[in-house]
Formats: C-alpha cells, structure tokens, sequence
C-alpha cells in the first residue's frame, strides 16, 4: 500500500485532534506525506528512516532531534496495512523520559 497525502491528511488530523501534539506521516521511503504543520511537508525524516531500518520504535530526544535532519523531539511508530510495513507516524512530543510508548 502506498500511502498518499490523500488518504493521510485526514487522518493526521483526527489524531491531533484527538491527541493535541503535531502528528507526522511518512511514506515507505521516509518522506513526511502528511502533517499538523504543512511547513514539514515532503521532507526526509531521518528518524522515520531509522525506524524503517530497524523496524523498532525510536523515541527522538532534544538532542537527537538536533542532529537528525527533519525531526522533531517525539516517537516514531509504524504503519501496517495487511502485515506489510507501510509508513511510519510520528508523534511530536518533549518528554523527559518514556517509560513506554503513547498509546
């Protein structure tokens, strides 16, 4: 499944809604195709790569968000569609630490 601003947009927007914090979506090759803040759109989200890379949560401090290009403190999540990987969501959040994920 390719994920499109389309299909994205509306959904970020219900989640921040719902959770008061910029939500991020990012396609398979970790472009933000969907955001709260439409200045972050069709960036390259390096954490979003890393948990591509990975395929385990990353949680973004100040300081990683500082030396990652395109991001913002927070914790990055997957998107799966029918068991396949489809996309990451960030969530953007300053935490002083996590003791597990939002849910």
């Amino acid at each position: 499944m390719k994920i499109t601003r389309e299909l994205a947009q509306p959904i970020v927007m219900q989640i921040m809604a719902l959770l008061n914090y910029n939500i991020n979506i990012m396609d398979e090759n970790g472009v933000i195709v969907a955001s709260g803040d439409s200045t972050r759109l069709n960036q390259t989200h390096e954490g979003a790569l890393k948990f591509l890379k990975s395929k385990k949560e990353v949680i973004l401090s100040v300081k990683d968000s500082a030396r990652l290009s395109g991001t913002r403190p927070g914790i990055n999540l997957p998107i799966e569609f029918q068991g396949d990987l489809a996309g990451v969501v960030g969530i953007t959040v300053i935490r002083k630490s996590w003791s597990s994920s939002p849910e």
